[in-house]
């Protein structure tokens, strides 16, 4: 009984072996989509900012229309945030 419990040890440890290189695949997956998540948040944060400045010079500016098309997608945009 007990080389069969070595047996049956052994081949659980090969597999394992075996799945290694799929995991590390996965994780660098992961890794991947994480980062180009993070890197469509912070452009579109990016994007929302400048709508927003742009907004508020063409208020300044005395462009009250301009100022609200401007303005009114990036505060939407930054109330889902």
């Amino acid at each position: 009984m007990n080389q069969v419990h070595v047996r049956h040890m052994r081949n659980l440890c090969s597999e394992l072996k075996a799945l290694e290189p799929e995991l590390d695949q996965q994780k660098e997956e992961q890794k991947r989509q994480h980062v180009r998540y993070l890197s469509g948040l912070w452009a579109g944060f990016a994007i929302a900012s400048g709508m927003l400045s742009g907004g508020v010079f063409a208020g300044i500016s005395g462009q009250p229309w301009l100022a609200v098309l401007l303005t009114g997608p990036s505060f939407v945009a930054l109330a889902k945030l």
